[in-house]
Parts: C-alpha cells; structure tokens; sequence
C-alpha cells in the first residue's frame, strides 16, 4: 500500500498508481474546496459520529466524479469557545483518495499511521543527532547507525514506560518523545557520594522523575 501527502494529489499521479494496480490513499488537496459544499455533502454521504456543544464531526465516502472514492472526516464548528454563534459555520475538511475498498475509519487510521512513522524518523535525526553522518566512510556510518538504533531502542523501551505515567507537567498519553525521556532522565541533576563504606547516587529531581527513575533502575537491576 502506497500512502502519500497531499504534495502528490494530482491527476497524473493517480493515474500511475491505478496503471501500477497497487493500493494508495493519498490526502486530498482540500486548497480550492469549497467548504460550504463539503458540508453538504458531509451530511448526505457521511454519518454523524461525535456532537459536542455546537460542534459536529462527520465521517463517510462518496464517489467522485472522477470515479474515485474520496474517504473524508469533516468537522463543522457553529460557535466558538465562548459560545457566541458564527454567521457561517467553521469547517474543517480531512480527506483522502483511495482505491481500497475498507471502511472508512480504517482507510483514515491508515493515513495517520503515515504520519506516526514521519514522527519516528523526526526523533531519530533531530533528537539522537544523526541527521548528517560524521564520516565519508560507509563502514564508520554503518557503526554509527547501529548504535544510534541500540540507543533509540533503548530511550524507547523507558518511553513506553512512562507513557502512561502523569508526571509533573506531562499529561496522559500514548508515547512520549525522546526529547521527553531525555530531558527528563537523561539530564537529571545527580552526584556520586561514598560514605561509610557505601557508595550513594544523589538525585535532584521533582519527585515525579524521581520515582520514575528508581522504577527503572529497579528494573535494570532485576
């Protein structure tokens, strides 16, 4: 399955991905849509899927008049946080081409999982530093990448721990970043103290990062 930004919704480009009979959803240019006529046909092809105060969300399919299946998410938005009424509603379009033939969640979950993998590369070039490899030799590179992977693997597995961990100023979540992790472990304030006979790991840390530190240890240490 090919899955493309909207930098690649063009008439050309999805006539060699049918010519090439492989399964795409590329995201609409939404650039020239009207979105008043969008919310129309959001509410003839779509389903109404989440209300909350003035604020609706539709989601559904419709064949195009180029033959294709266009999947969309359409938010419309009649008051803003106030409450006060807006003269024409507030529409926010999400939609993409496809030739798969899945309900309309999934083809949008397929997407977005796109997205999550571009985060993925983003934390590997920026937040480990390897976006530009320091030598001009394959075999050096080479080495660099494989303890770049050890050391993201390992930033990773103490992520996942503290994902669902409300630590001080972290909200609830999935995954945390890297920058997270290492900011908040990696660069925890710390001396080594020995003193009588025992040899003493001094941490100043909100008590937060404090306990998550020693779970981890504890862990490393079973």
């Amino acid at each position: 399955m090919v899955v493309l930004d909207a930098g690649f919704d063009s008439q050309e480009m999805l006539e060699l991905l049918e010519e090439s009979s492989v399964k795409y959803v590329v995201k609409h240019n939404v650039r020239r849509t009207n979105p008043i006529e969008r919310a129309k046909i959001a509410k003839e092809h779509g389903r109404l899927i989440k209300k909350e105060g003035y604020t609706e969300k539709y989601r559904g399919s419709f064949l195009h008049s180029s033959g294709r299946r266009l999947v969309f998410e359409v938010v419309l938005k009649y008051a803003d946080r106030r409450g006060q009424l807006f003269i024409v509603p507030k529409v926010t379009i999400f939609s993409v081409w496809t030739n798969i033939e899945a309900p309309e969640e999934e083809i949008l979950k397929a997407y977005k999982r796109g997205g999550t993998s571009e985060q993925y590369h983003s934390e590997v070039k920026t937040e480990i530093g390897i976006e530009r490899f320091p030598s001009g030799k394959f075999l050096t590179n080479h080495l660099i990448l494989i303890l770049a992977m050890l050391v993201y693997n390992v930033l990773r597995f103490i992520g996942n721990d503290l994902a669902n961990r409300r630590l001080f100023g972290l909200r609830k979540a999935t995954r945390r970043r890297l920058r997270t992790v290492i900011q908040g472990l990696m660069y925890m304030a710390g001396r080594i103290v020995t003193h009588s006979r025992q040899v003493v790991l001094k941490l100043k840390a909100h008590k937060d990062w404090y306990y998550a530190f020693c779970r981890l240890y504890s862990l490393c240490c079973a």
